[in-house]
């Protein structure tokens, strides 16, 4: 069975802008439900953690329900939770030789998984892309973009299908902090070898009468993603390109990547907000929801 430590209903956590002289953020924390549809953010997050030295813990949120006396419980019965977590060990590890040790908290799995990134001062949470109906949406479970909305740090969603660190990234670029952010981030998830795409959306707009401002846009644009080209440390085996493109920007993107074989798409959130956290606009939304690659979201205090 794997290292459990069960941890108490976590209490909310006082947000905000964190202080200069709050520790660093190290390490990552990757979020899991013991189901089959997390394996792939075990395998690739420890995967990540193990090549760059970096410590990662492993945590299981269990949903709380409340009692007549205002009790919480966990609305699954802890042997279940255990069974599943000891079988996911056993797909994603070799269990003669790894250990696991795993924290199992109780609370709604998006704002604990969040607030424990936080708590703990991780610098990333990985954790499983899953689909979701409009069911889901309308009730509120996607948990993803419930972390990312709320988590101060990059959130990491990993395809289900991955087995693999990705090598090939797409970064949306809009110029904002936080999209220089992503960008950074990409490059550190990638390492030293792979393919990096920096690609800006414009939008398709139609001139009856003259063509002169979508024209001297395009010059501006690419002047702008060689200045954020240059802000980027690139390693000498990763190899980058610009890319302008045109239309709806998550369509486009989305459609970007499957046709290179893109394995990570990179966004910023466009903002912060001291009480809610990350502000998550329309496209990383869309992105996160339609991806059929890893995503990563990060917001600009990174």
């Amino acid at each position: 069975m794997p290292e459990i430590v069960h941890m108490s209903p976590t209490p909310a956590l006082k947000r905000g802008r964190q202080t200069a002289s709050a520790r660093a953020r190290a390490g990552l924390l990757i979020a899991t439900d013991g189901r089959p549809a997390a394996d792939a953010a075990i395998i690739v997050g420890r995967s990540l953690a193990n090549r760059d030295h970096e410590p990662h813990e492993l945590v299981a949120v269990e949903e709380l329900e409340r009692v007549a006396d205002d009790r919480a419980v966990p609305t699954v019965l802890q042997q279940d939770m255990h069974l599943r977590l000891a079988q996911q060990r056993a797909r994603t590890t070799n269990i003669t030789a790894d250990s696991w040790p795993l924290s199992i908290a109780y609370g709604r799995p998006g704002s604990t998984i969040a607030d424990l990134g936080d708590h703990a001062r991780r610098r990333a949470i990985v954790m499983g892309l899953h689909v979701h109906s409009r069911t889901d949406r309308w009730l509120g479970r996607e948990t993803v973009l419930q972390v990312m909305r709320r988590a101060g740090c990059p959130v990491l969603a990993v395809d289900s299908n991955r087995r693999t660190i990705p090598r090939r990234a797409l970064i949306a670029v809009d110029f904002s902090p936080s999209s220089l952010a992503a960008a950074r981030e990409a490059v550190r998830i990638i390492g030293g070898s792979g393919v990096l795409y920096l690609a800006h959306v414009m939008p398709r707009t139609y001139v009856p009468f003259d063509a002169e401002p979508q024209a001297a846009y395009e010059p501006d644009t690419e002047l702008a993603l060689a200045d954020l080209r240059a802000q980027l440390t690139i390693p000498a085996g990763v190899e980058i390109h610009s890319v302008v493109l045109r239309g709806d920007p998550a369509k486009e993107l989305l459609a970007f990547a499957d046709q290179e074989g893109i394995e990570l798409i990179a966004t910023g959130t466009r903002g912060f907000s001291p009480f809610r956290g990350s502000v998550i606009g329309a496209v990383p939304t869309a992105l996160v929801r339609a991806a059929r690659c890893s995503v990563l979201v990060v917001p600009a205090q990174t």
